[in-house]
């Protein structure tokens, strides 16, 4: 919904088992408002609890318990997600309604395989394989699954940042291609298509226009600036991303290699080392901090870097 900034899903999950208030947490998000509540499944039927809390004032300013059978969990997403608009006071427009409307898939067992894909972690060679494994089962329970297709183009892409490669076998850009063709409006798809396409900056504005909270695509869109030798628009960009996903990796690399253009050095290490606390086995990042270490002469600072990147199995890149 273009009215509401949304913080990402991967900088939320932190607080999933937190003492912190809910005060404290929008604080260190930068949100308004939070969202929180609980979901029972059992034989089938499905509970949800769900509240809208004022962050300023810690009050609840809207509270609903919504009892369904699993068949119905896309019809509840959206139902939820309208309330918790209308609460807000913003507005649904016509074709946003019909996104949030719009099913994934038919097939629940391929959405629970989506599901348990992003329940894991990317920082750990074994999970990030896992989770591509997970992608695939789904994408063949059901080929006009373009959520999955696009999300599993975008764990290919990521691969090649974290690792220097990707375990796979066919190829991201089809993937994404496959997904924009099966669902032309999903900003999912456009992001990935936009990363990894020529001329991809006109699929990341497009992605920007439907869901303009979507933190990865500020991200690849300042990859496209500083590839472009455009570091001031690119670090626009990535604070943006930083801003929407500020527990992220992706986009704080992005601003962290813009500030490096302009010979920020101190500035872009923080945002690098940031980005190895969400992601330890980010080898880019790793390599950075060598670069920006040497070059202001910090051979010992230098030294650690490369013996945590050697540690991680980076010798022959």
């Amino acid at each position: 919904m273009r009215d509401l900034a949304v913080i990402s899903r991967t900088s939320v999950l932190q607080y999933a088992d937190t003492q912190k208030t809910v005060p404290e947490i929008a604080a260190e998000l930068g949100a308004r408002y939070i969202v929180e509540g609980s979901v029972q499944e059992d034989q089938g039927r499905v509970r949800i609890q769900v509240q809208l809390i004022d962050a300023e004032t810690d009050r609840h300013m809207w509270a609903e318990r919504y009892d369904r059978t699993l068949e119905d969990i896309f019809d509840l997403q959206s139902e939820v997600a309208q309330a918790i608009a209308i609460q807000l006071e913003a507005t649904v427009r016509p074709d946003e309604r019909a996104r949030i409307e719009a099913r994934p898939t038919d097939d629940l067992v391929a959405y629970e395989l989506y599901l348990q894909a992003g329940e894991l972690r990317m920082n750990v060679r074994e999970e990030y394989d896992a989770m591509v494994g997970l992608m695939r089962r789904a994408t063949d329970r059901d080929p006009d699954f373009a959520l999955a297709h696009a999300r599993l183009a975008a764990l290919y892409d990521d691969g090649r940042d974290l690792y220097g490669d990707a375990p796979v076998d066919d190829s991201a850009l089809a993937r994404a291609d496959l997904a924009v063709e099966l669902a032309p409006d999903l900003p999912e798809a456009l992001v990935v298509k936009g990363a990894l396409s020529e001329g991809g900056r006109v699929w990341l504005e497009r992605a920007l226009a439907l869901d303009p909270s979507n933190g990865v695509a500020w991200a690849m869109l300042a990859r496209r600036d500083w590839n472009n030798r455009d570091s001031v628009g690119g670090a626009i960009a990535a604070r943006r991303g930083v801003q929407l996903t500020p527990n992220g990796w992706s986009a704080a690399v992005q601003l962290g290699i813009c500030l490096g253009f302009v010979e920020m050095y101190d500035e872009a290490a923080r945002w690098f080392e940031h980005a190895l606390e969400v992601q330890p086995s980010g080898v880019f990042s790793l390599f950075a901090l060598i670069l920006f270490s040497t070059t202001n002469g910090d051979y010992p600072d230098a030294r650690r870097w490369t013996v945590r990147a050697r540690a991680g199995g980076a010798d022959d890149r």
